[in-house]
């Protein structure tokens, strides 16, 4: 499992992890349901063996698809 984290303002209280394979062109939903508070979140998940190690993985607000943040190594910033 990895471990994914972001900083949220003003979010709600849903996200939608999802990751592309193709560096942003499409994406796939991980899972619509991850909690998410203001301040710092974190969710574990397991990188799905056929997609490589060369993936991408943002997080969207489920009250705003506007409001989304790629993430980039361990630790990103979700400002909303």
């Amino acid at each position: 499992a990895n471990n994914i984290t972001w900083n949220s303002i003003g979010a709600g209280s849903k996200v939608t992890v999802s990751y592309s394979i193709n560096s942003g062109q499409d994406w796939s939903v991980y899972n619509s349901d991850v909690s998410n508070i203001d301040g710092q979140n974190s969710y574990s998940w397991t990188v799905p063996g056929a997609i490589g190690n060369k993936v991408l993985v943002k997080v969207s607000s489920n009250d705003d698809g506007t409001l989304s943040s790629l993430l980039e190594g361990r630790l990103t910033r979700f400002h909303c």
